[in-house]
């Protein structure tokens, strides 16, 4: 009796199989504390894609010829064609999310050979995003309807992608540095503005002070001597290669008299810009 009931319990475990009337790519969805140590998983292939991601413990992965341990964070996709299984320590737990898919990865980085296995251990911001995307497919399977094919699709688009960026992680760019490439970025785009401040702040919903202080700190000079060598370099580009007349970039940069522009090129440039279009 004693065993029965001990039995029961090691194969107690938190899953959900697609029913034969629901159609959809995913098969099978598996989470939860597991205990392969006392119900080890012999390697076998099956005709799903696997995807499993490590969340605790330290399990041990299977294949025919030899088994390696498992790190948290640590993520395995599988062919169809590759048999794999699992063991533990013998009262270790682990937990494990679980995707079975009927079709390949959307991402190119994410499929493996035919007949192999792809093991990563993903970037240190993705394991929260794939057990998001887990959540909501176990979610959505719950209380399905006729649109649970498009939002289990998304859903495994939204998982790859995350995978895919484990790969090729972007690059770490701090607030602040953000800010600034946005900042320029909006200049760029609009270098007709004649009062750029304010609109930046909106743009990027924060106080003059702080947009004065992100130039000050990562450019060295202010937004408004910033935008303005910006303005100059494109004017230099549209009397050198658009051969455009000082009037039409003075009026296409934002100013009213041609003037003022010419004032402003010479204190930046160093040189009028009337003798930069005679040179063009």
């Amino acid at each position: 009796m004693a065993s029965r009931i001990e039995k029961s319990f090691w194969n107690r475990a938190s899953r959900w199989s697609r029913p034969a009337s629901l159609k959809l790519d995913l098969w099978y969805l598996g989470w939860g504390r597991r205990f392969y140590g006392k119900q080890p998983r012999i390697p076998m292939s099956h005709p799903t894609w696997r995807y499993y991601l490590v969340k605790k413990g330290h399990p041990t992965f299977v294949e025919t010829h030899r088994r390696f341990i498992l790190n948290p964070g640590e993520l395995l996709i599988a062919h169809p064609d590759f048999a794999s299984g699992w063991t533990d320590q013998t009262m270790a737990a682990c937990e494990v999310f679980v995707w079975m898919w009927e079709t390949p990865p959307r991402c190119p980085e994410c499929r493996p050979k035919e007949g192999a296995c792809l093991r990563l251990m993903t970037d240190p911001a993705s394991p929260r995003e794939i057990e998001n995307v887990h959540e909501a497919c176990r979610k959505e399977v719950n209380v399905p309807d006729h649109l649970s094919p498009h939002a289990i699709e998304s859903l495994r688009l939204r998982l790859d992608v995350a995978i895919a960026r484990s790969f090729h992680p972007p690059g770490r760019t701090s607030s602040s540095s953000l800010q600034l490439q946005l900042a320029v970025g909006w200049m760029q785009n609009n270098l007709a503005v004649v009062s750029c401040v304010p609109l930046i702040c909106d743009y990027l919903q924060i106080s003059p002070g702080r947009l004065y202080r992100l130039f000050l700190e990562h450019a060295g000079k202010s937004p408004l001597l910033y935008f303005r060598q910006l303005k100059m370099e494109a004017a230099r580009e549209m009397l050198r290669k658009e051969r455009k007349s000082v009037k039409e970039v003075a009026f296409s940069l934002g100013y009213r008299f041609p003037n003022d522009f010419s004032r402003a090129y010479k204190s930046v440039m160093g040189r009028s810009p009337h003798l930069v279009a005679r040179v063009s």
